[in-house]
């Protein structure tokens, strides 16, 4: 497999994948996962809380966690972004909103690593926009937690800004080349919360550029992200490259 810097053109691809897929009706979901992942088990649960839905996919040696996405037409899962307010957590300060979702989600999908022997089998959390900033505090709780993993990785499409600089630094440290951070050109919503309100970035990340191709980047602690596409932070855009299995 192609890699660089942690970042796995296949792994990326599943992650997208399925990250994509999450979106999708149950009966959906249960129709393709196979696609994605041969002889996949899978557990799924959309919570009343943020309307918000994980999955857990496993196979022989991996396990995916999967955390949707903002559902436009859902106000609680709409809602769930509005509140940005700052909570202290871990190492830092995270968004509130954020964290509430990780609280509801986290006994689905601890019962399922531990049923699907995630202490043998490496472990990614995963997600898009909103899913993705939980895929990253799941990531991290996991981490702190000295979780008894093979190995703890993060791919995220899309992730708003999530904690402060404080806990950007501190994933930075715990995760290192394990946090896969994908932005897709100029993507808004990467920009957002903004750093005036106490927000940053891990700033080591990947870009999907308009040719198809990805770039990794460093980004200055602190500094703001110049977005202006809407059409950019949509999950098929990024999957769309990904699928090409792009070597940075």
């Amino acid at each position: 497999m192609p890699t660089t810097y942690g970042y796995d053109a296949n792994t990326a691809k599943t992650c997208a994948e399925l990250s994509n897929l999450v979106y999708e009706l149950p009966y959906v979901i249960l129709a393709r996962i196979r696609q994605i992942v041969p002889n996949a088990v899978i557990g799924m649960r959309t919570l009343k809380r943020g309307n918000f839905r994980v999955m857990v996919v496993a196979d022989q040696s991996a396990i995916y966690v999967v955390f949707r996405g903002t559902v436009p037409n859902s106000w609680r899962s709409v809602y769930a972004n509005l509140k940005v307010l700052r909570k202290i957590w871990r190492f830092g300060k995270v968004h509130r909103g954020f964290l509430g979702l990780l609280i509801v989600a986290k006994p689905f999908y601890l019962s399922n690593l531990q049923a699907h022997g995630g202490t043998q089998k490496d472990i990614f959390f995963t997600g898009h926009s909103q899913g993705g900033a939980v895929a990253f505090l799941a990531a991290m709780d996991n981490v702190q937690r000295g979780a008894s993993y093979q190995g703890i990785n993060n791919y995220t499409f899309g992730q708003p800004r999530t904690g402060d600089k404080s806990f950007c630094r501190r994933a930075e440290l715990h995760l290192g080349s394990r946090c896969i951070r994908i932005t897709n050109r100029r993507d808004i919503f990467v920009g957002l919360p903004l750093v005036s309100q106490g927000y940053d970035h891990t700033r080591d990340f990947f870009n999907y550029n308009s040719n198809g191709k990805i770039t990794r980047k460093l980004q200055s602690a602190g500094a703001g992200w110049h977005g202006y596409s809407f059409t950019a932070h949509r999950m098929v855009k990024y999957l769309g490259v990904a699928r090409n299995t792009p070597k940075p």
